[in-house]
Protein backbone atom coordinates (compact mmCIF):
# COMPACT_ATOMS: atom_id res chain seq x y z
CA UNK A 1 0.00 0.00 0.00
CA UNK A 2 1.63 3.16 -1.35
CA UNK A 3 1.78 5.90 1.06
CA UNK A 4 3.71 9.07 0.89
CA UNK A 5 3.49 12.75 0.53
CA UNK A 6 6.28 15.49 0.00
CA UNK A 7 5.00 18.65 1.90
CA UNK A 8 7.45 20.75 -0.87
CA UNK A 9 5.67 19.60 -4.06
CA UNK A 10 1.50 20.18 -2.37
CA UNK A 11 -0.36 23.06 -4.54
CA UNK A 12 -3.04 24.84 -2.47
CA UNK A 13 -5.96 27.00 -4.02
CA UNK A 14 -6.62 30.27 -3.26
CA UNK A 15 -8.97 31.89 -1.48
CA UNK A 16 -11.07 32.87 -4.51
CA UNK A 17 -10.84 29.08 -5.89
CA UNK A 18 -11.96 27.64 -2.18
CA UNK A 19 -14.48 29.70 -2.09
CA UNK A 20 -16.20 29.28 -5.29
CA UNK A 21 -18.96 26.02 -6.33
CA UNK A 22 -16.36 24.51 -9.27
CA UNK A 23 -13.07 23.37 -8.38
CA UNK A 24 -10.65 21.54 -10.35
CA UNK A 25 -13.60 21.02 -13.22
CA UNK A 26 -16.10 19.96 -10.18
CA UNK A 27 -19.23 21.71 -11.04
CA UNK A 28 -20.88 20.29 -7.93
CA UNK A 29 -18.15 21.26 -5.18
CA UNK A 30 -18.96 22.54 -2.35
CA UNK A 31 -16.79 24.55 -0.07
CA UNK A 32 -16.81 22.64 3.17
CA UNK A 33 -14.10 24.26 5.10
CA UNK A 34 -15.23 25.21 8.19
CA UNK A 35 -16.79 21.62 9.45
CA UNK A 36 -16.29 20.91 12.51
CA UNK A 37 -14.85 17.67 14.31
CA UNK A 38 -18.27 17.29 16.29
CA UNK A 39 -19.69 16.92 12.34
CA UNK A 40 -17.59 14.71 11.03
CA UNK A 41 -18.31 12.29 14.53
CA UNK A 42 -21.97 12.65 14.11
CA UNK A 43 -21.81 12.02 9.93
CA UNK A 44 -19.62 9.21 10.35
CA UNK A 45 -21.94 7.69 12.77
CA UNK A 46 -24.20 7.83 10.36
CA UNK A 47 -22.08 6.78 7.32
CA UNK A 48 -21.58 3.95 8.92
CA UNK A 49 -25.39 2.95 9.71
CA UNK A 50 -25.86 3.69 6.39
CA UNK A 51 -23.13 1.68 4.61
CA UNK A 52 -24.73 -1.29 6.89
CA UNK A 53 -28.37 -1.28 5.29
CA UNK A 54 -27.12 -0.72 1.80
CA UNK A 55 -24.26 -3.54 2.14
CA UNK A 56 -27.28 -6.18 3.02
CA UNK A 57 -29.98 -4.59 0.83
CA UNK A 58 -30.93 -6.77 -2.07
CA UNK A 59 -31.72 -3.65 -3.63
CA UNK A 60 -29.37 -0.88 -2.56
CA UNK A 61 -30.91 1.83 -5.00
CA UNK A 62 -34.32 1.66 -3.32
CA UNK A 63 -32.41 0.90 0.08
CA UNK A 64 -30.48 4.11 -0.63
CA UNK A 65 -33.84 6.14 -1.72
CA UNK A 66 -35.36 5.31 1.57
CA UNK A 67 -33.03 6.04 3.64
CA UNK A 68 -32.98 9.66 1.81
CA UNK A 69 -36.65 9.88 2.68
CA UNK A 70 -36.21 8.73 6.22
CA UNK A 71 -33.08 11.54 7.26
CA UNK A 72 -34.70 13.86 5.44
CA UNK A 73 -38.09 13.25 7.31
CA UNK A 74 -35.78 13.18 10.77
CA UNK A 75 -33.41 15.80 9.94
CA UNK A 76 -32.66 18.20 12.77
CA UNK A 77 -29.43 19.55 10.80
CA UNK A 78 -29.88 22.39 8.30
CA UNK A 79 -27.39 20.33 5.82
CA UNK A 80 -29.61 17.72 5.79
CA UNK A 81 -32.33 19.34 4.70
CA UNK A 82 -30.68 21.38 2.12
CA UNK A 83 -27.58 19.24 0.71
CA UNK A 84 -29.44 16.01 1.55
CA UNK A 85 -28.26 13.30 3.65
CA UNK A 86 -23.94 13.15 4.19
CA UNK A 87 -23.89 16.93 2.66
CA UNK A 88 -25.23 15.24 -0.65
CA UNK A 89 -21.92 13.20 -0.69
CA UNK A 90 -22.19 9.59 -1.43
CA UNK A 91 -21.93 7.17 0.72
CA UNK A 92 -18.35 5.80 1.45
CA UNK A 93 -16.58 9.35 1.02
CA UNK A 94 -19.01 11.84 3.06
CA UNK A 95 -17.06 11.12 6.34
CA UNK A 96 -13.21 11.10 4.78
CA UNK A 97 -14.14 14.54 2.87
CA UNK A 98 -15.58 15.83 6.38
CA UNK A 99 -12.53 14.73 8.28
CA UNK A 100 -10.55 15.84 5.63
CA UNK A 101 -12.21 19.71 5.85
CA UNK A 102 -11.92 20.11 9.72
CA UNK A 103 -8.28 19.17 9.38
CA UNK A 104 -8.31 22.39 6.80
CA UNK A 105 -7.74 20.53 3.79
CA UNK A 106 -9.71 21.01 0.38
CA UNK A 107 -11.33 18.24 -0.95
CA UNK A 108 -12.77 18.58 -3.88
CA UNK A 109 -13.56 15.13 -6.03
CA UNK A 110 -15.06 12.03 -4.54
CA UNK A 111 -16.10 8.62 -6.00
CA UNK A 112 -17.32 6.27 -3.91
CA UNK A 113 -18.14 3.67 -5.71
CA UNK A 114 -21.57 3.73 -6.24
CA UNK A 115 -22.45 2.15 -3.03
CA UNK A 116 -25.93 3.66 -2.85
CA UNK A 117 -26.34 2.46 -6.42
CA UNK A 118 -25.64 -1.22 -6.41
CA UNK A 119 -23.31 -1.29 -8.40
CA UNK A 120 -20.67 -2.69 -6.44
CA UNK A 121 -17.35 -1.06 -5.39
CA UNK A 122 -14.96 0.54 -7.83
CA UNK A 123 -11.53 -0.73 -7.56
CA UNK A 124 -10.61 2.34 -5.74
CA UNK A 125 -13.11 4.22 -3.69
CA UNK A 126 -10.70 7.76 -3.34
CA UNK A 127 -11.02 11.56 -2.42
CA UNK A 128 -8.93 14.26 -4.11
CA UNK A 129 -7.93 16.96 -2.45
CA UNK A 130 -5.70 20.01 -1.22
CA UNK A 131 -3.00 19.93 2.00
CA UNK A 132 -0.67 21.76 3.45
CA UNK A 133 2.89 20.77 4.58
CA UNK A 134 1.65 20.89 8.11
CA UNK A 135 -1.26 18.17 7.48
CA UNK A 136 1.20 15.41 5.85
CA UNK A 137 2.20 13.83 9.68
CA UNK A 138 -1.51 13.26 10.59
CA UNK A 139 -2.55 12.18 6.94
CA UNK A 140 -0.17 9.80 6.66
CA UNK A 141 -0.62 8.53 9.92
CA UNK A 142 -4.40 8.22 9.38
CA UNK A 143 -3.39 6.42 5.82
CA UNK A 144 -1.29 3.89 7.68
CA UNK A 145 -4.16 3.32 10.58
CA UNK A 146 -6.79 2.79 8.24
CA UNK A 147 -4.78 0.63 5.77
CA UNK A 148 -5.66 3.00 2.50
CA UNK A 149 -3.26 4.66 0.23
CA UNK A 150 -2.33 8.07 0.27
CA UNK A 151 -0.44 9.21 -2.97
CA UNK A 152 0.11 12.63 -4.74
CA UNK A 153 -1.30 13.70 -7.55
CA UNK A 154 0.12 16.89 -9.40
CA UNK A 155 0.37 18.79 -6.43
CA UNK A 156 -2.93 17.51 -4.88
CA UNK A 157 -3.18 14.48 -2.99
CA UNK A 158 -5.90 11.44 -3.00
CA UNK A 159 -6.70 9.04 -0.78
CA UNK A 160 -8.14 5.41 -2.59
CA UNK A 161 -8.77 2.35 -1.01
CA UNK A 162 -9.90 -1.45 -2.67
CA UNK A 163 -12.16 -1.57 0.58
CA UNK A 164 -15.93 -0.07 1.46
CA UNK A 165 -15.41 0.72 4.23
CA UNK A 166 -11.70 2.03 3.24
CA UNK A 167 -12.51 5.44 3.72
CA UNK A 168 -14.87 5.56 6.87
CA UNK A 169 -11.66 4.13 8.56
CA UNK A 170 -9.57 6.93 6.98
CA UNK A 171 -11.93 9.32 8.47
CA UNK A 172 -12.38 7.49 12.22
CA UNK A 173 -8.67 7.46 11.95
CA UNK A 174 -8.33 11.17 11.20
CA UNK A 175 -10.57 11.89 14.22
CA UNK A 176 -9.21 9.75 16.83
CA UNK A 177 -5.78 11.61 15.99
CA UNK A 178 -7.81 15.26 16.51
CA UNK A 179 -8.93 13.40 19.87
CA UNK A 180 -5.55 12.64 20.94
Amino acid sequence: MKRELDPVKLDWPSEEEAASDSLEANHDYVDLRGIDWPEVERILALERRVAERLAISPDAPAEWDAIARELRDAAVHVADIIDGPLYGLEPGTASAVLALSALGAVPFWSDGGGLQSGAGIIACPSVRFFALPSHVDALLAAAKAADVALQPDDGRCVVRTERSDGLLAFAEALLNLQRA
